[in-house]
């Protein structure tokens, strides 16, 4: 038997409820929505720059905040003295989470460069400093907040905490390493010795083509002399491997600041 669709429009007391509509021999009712229920409301939106800003200038007035175009809130110390320390804080509502970046370079600029041996500029996440690792899980990464006010000044809190554990002696650590370091203090005294050779157009050079840079004579020189002297020293691998870029930044820094 074939399934007939009907509205029925009757007095009959069977067919009184309004909406009801005949499937074949079942009936089913519509259903209304009750607007009568009020629907939740959004969290407020939490003032996250102005409280990281706040956060971070008052634990640590010698770090600045930079208004920058890039993601997340950058805060920079003057060179101590070599150094520029950098800190980047990343915070989302809708993820209800932060991310932090600790960074030193020789430049007034962090490159977004990762890793703790890299030449005179370095990055690593501030709970990796804290892990002593890496390579950690997202889930350790991650500072986590409720969707308040109140959670997120507390998240802060504990952001602010660690810098003060683990990121500060890792700033003074990586200014001793550069005074110390036995590569670089042998790049800086080759660069003394051969500064003659470098080109000051070094950088555009070097930038002109950065999927394929060219070859520079004194760079090719400056790595081959660093790679011997790991040798020498018994450096470690990783070590040897950090080679070519801190003879990459050992010319910058020549080319823009010795002459």
């Amino acid at each position: 038997m074939a399934c007939v669709l009907r509205i029925i429009k009757s007095s009959s007391p069977c067919f009184r409820e309004k909406g009801t509509i005949m499937f074949g021999w079942f009936k089913k009712k519509e259903v209304k929505s009750d607007f009568s229920k009020e629907t939740p409301s959004k969290p407020k939106r939490i003032p996250m720059k102005r409280m990281t800003v706040q956060a971070i200038t008052d634990a640590f007035p010698d770090f600045v905040h930079i208004p920058l175009g890039r993601p997340g809130y950058w805060f920079r110390r003057d060179a101590q003295p070599f150094l520029y320390s950098f800190l980047v804080i990343q915070a989302s509502q809708k993820g209800v989470c932060c991310e932090v970046d600790v960074a030193v370079s020789w430049e007034e600029m962090w490159d977004k460069g990762y890793g703790i041996r890299e030449g005179l500029s370095c990055g690593t996440g501030l709970a990796n400093l804290r892990e002593d690792s890496s390579s950690i899980l997202m889930e350790d990464e991650l500072y986590k907040f409720d969707p308040n006010v109140d959670s997120f000044q507390k998240c802060l809190q504990a952001i602010v905490d660690e810098i003060r554990q683990f990121a500060l002696p890792f700033f003074s650590n990586r200014e001793e390493r550069l005074r110390s370091d036995p590569l670089t203090k042998f790049g800086m005294d080759w660069i003394q010795a051969n500064i003659d050779d470098i080109p000051e157009d070094f950088e555009k050079h070097w930038f002109s083509n950065p999927g394929n840079p060219p070859k520079i004579e004194a760079l090719e020189k400056l790595k081959s002399a660093i790679r011997l002297e790991a040798t020498r020293i018994k450096a470690d691998k990783e070590y040897r491997q950090g080679s070519t870029v801190l003879a990459i930044h050992l010319l910058r820094f020549a080319s823009t600041c010795l002459k």
